[in-house]
Parts: structure tokens; C-alpha cells; sequence
């Protein structure tokens, strides 16, 4: 089995846990902007496939970030940020418990940084 899909938009990676404190304690969450990304990634995998690999399955996966070419192209591949494991890290835990139950399934994973005209990420996951 294999799904490919898109997510449009500038790649974004994940940002920290923010810490407050409120009436003496201290809470944890997560920032807008990763819980907004996440839930693209999420709606975008939904739109193409209910596919759900069980617990004992491993999950091969190719990302491929496209980047806004920039108005000085010194380089043919981006050095820019964000970090591709960082990138990685915000696709693997936004398809947790959506097309699998943990992303430690992953077995293999490839991820590749590109200059694009339109920006986005393509995600396949196979078995």
C-alpha cells in the first residue's frame, strides 16, 4: 500500500513546548502556529486516504519540501531554514494516530529540500 499526498504552503517546522506561568503553576503547550500546520498536514492525508497502518507495521516515508525560490538564487538547493528534521519531526507527529498509531513505526525515512515556484511539501507513506 502506498499514499502520496500534498500540503500546500511554505514548509514549517515544529516549534518548542512554550512554558507559562498561571496563579503559581506552570503549564505547557503547544504554539498556534505548529497546532495550525499539524492539522493541514492531517487534513490533507484525510483527503486523500483512510489508510491506517496497525501498531505492528512499518512505515516507509519519503518528504519533499519545496521552498519559495528567493529573489537571489545563489544556490540551487536551499540552506535556508527550517531544518529538514525539524520539518520531519512536524510531519511524522501531526500523521500520529491518523495514518498510524505512533510515528516509532517509521523504519525508513527520506526527506529531500528543494526550490519550488509554488511551495509545499509532498509526503508518501508505504509499507
Amino acid at each position: 500500500m502506498k499514499v502520496k499526498f500534498e500540503v500546500l504552503g511554505v514548509p514549517r517546522s515544529k516549534q518548542r513546548p512554550r512554558v507559562c506561568n498561571f496563579r503559581g503553576r506552570k503549564f505547557s503547550y503547544t504554539p498556534k502556529t505548529t497546532k495550525d500546520y499539524e492539522n493541514l498536514i492531517k487534513s490533507s492525508y484525510l483527503a486523500v486516504s483512510q489508510k491506517f497502518w496497525s501498531k505492528d507495521l512499518p512505515v516507509k516515508m519519503d518528504i519533499v519540501a519545496f521552498f519559495p525560490i528567493p529573489k537571489q538564487l545563489k544556490k540551487l538547493l536551499p540552506t535556508c531554514s527550517p531544518d529538514l528534521d525539524n520539518v520531519a519531526k512536524s510531519v511524522c507527529d501531526a500523521l500520529n494516530g491518523v495514518a498510524y498509531f505512533d510515528d516509532s513505526q517509521i523504519c525508513k525515512l527520506s526527506i529531500h529540500k528543494y526550490y519550488a515556484k509554488v511551495p509545499k511539501i509532498i509526503i508518501i507513506l508505504a509499507d
